[in-house]
């Protein structure tokens, strides 16, 4: 489906907890112009270059358990950015920080793609779930997208990139965990945490973050789940088989130094900002 249907359709979500104040962030440098021309945006004063320190966005999941109280599960995931921060502000190339908006020209969307494996435990309503490590992580760039979700969780998403397609990052998972919560309040169903080895794309990834250079080699993606209907349907996966199709808000942030607290997963009190859009327009 269009990307805009994708990001309607899922939860808006930004996260109040700040990866920062475990000091598990870091500053970037990103010149969407300096990658392609096209994506100069509309402003007087241009897009590029700007500095943040995580990119808020939304995520849509299919997971397919083996079932049982412990077992084993696959996963694929499409995560769709909404907008940079900086120092838990939102970022406006119009008014600056602190103002609702963002600075995605109208001319290109940055997805990702996130895939792998792991285990589960289910006790009660409560499934604790550890990806393995070795899955991949790879973010990408162009002017618009299709998507169209896959059969199972063993499977990558479908994605039609409209334009050309830049590949900026890959990286491979090294550590990963995750709780859901059954009957639970909407906001707050359960959390999960990735931490990915990652190396910029040559050239374009190093066109599209300019700084630091070298740059980080870690990313963190700290995400939410928040619906209870959805989050029934996960917990009925794990207990008898099957498949999951869920959503919610993700941030993705980066740094040298893995911090184990950044994967901290109860309150991350992840809530709904409005920040979902077809592509962000400045």
């Amino acid at each position: 489906m269009k990307s805009n249907i994708v990001k309607a359709a899922i939860a808006l979500g930004a996260a109040a907890f700040s990866i920062g104040s475990v000091q598990a962030t870091g500053v970037f440098t990103v010149d969407p112009t300096n990658l392609d021309p096209a994506y100069k945006g509309n402003s007087a004063t241009g897009v590029a270059p700007f500095q943040s320190d995580y990119i808020a966005g939304n995520y849509n999941e299919v997971v397919t358990l083996s079932g049982g109280a412990t077992g084993t599960f696959s996963y694929s995931i499409l995560w769709s950015a909404t907008g940079f921060q900086l120092n838990n502000l939102p970022l406006n190339i119009n008014t600056g920080l602190g103002t609702p908006g963002n600075v995605f020209p109208s001319q290109y969307v940055l997805w990702a793609t996130l895939q792998g494996s792991g285990t589960y435990d289910l006790t009660g309503s409560t499934l604790s779930f550890t990806p393995n490590t070795g899955g991949m992580f790879n973010l990408y760039a162009a002017s618009d997208l299709t998507s169209s979700a896959p059969a199972n969780g063993s499977t990558p998403f479908t994605v039609a990139p409209i334009g050309t397609q830049y590949d900026l990052i890959t990286g491979t998972v090294v550590s990963a965990n995750g709780t859901v919560f059954g009957g639970c309040p909407d906001s707050n169903c359960g959390s999960f945490g990735v931490t990915t080895d990652i190396s910029l794309v040559d050239p374009n990834g190093k066109k599209f973050f300019t700084s630091p250079d070298p740059f980080f080699n870690v990313a963190f993606t700290a995400g939410n789940f928040k619906d209870q209907a959805t989050v029934q349907q996960l917990l009925n996966a794990a207990a008898t088989g099957g498949n999951a199709n869920i959503s919610g808000g993700a941030q993705v942030t980066f740094n040298n130094v893995p911090e184990p607290s950044a994967l901290a997963l109860v309150g991350l009190g992840l809530f709904a900002a409005g920040l979902a859009r077809r592509k962000i327009a400045v």
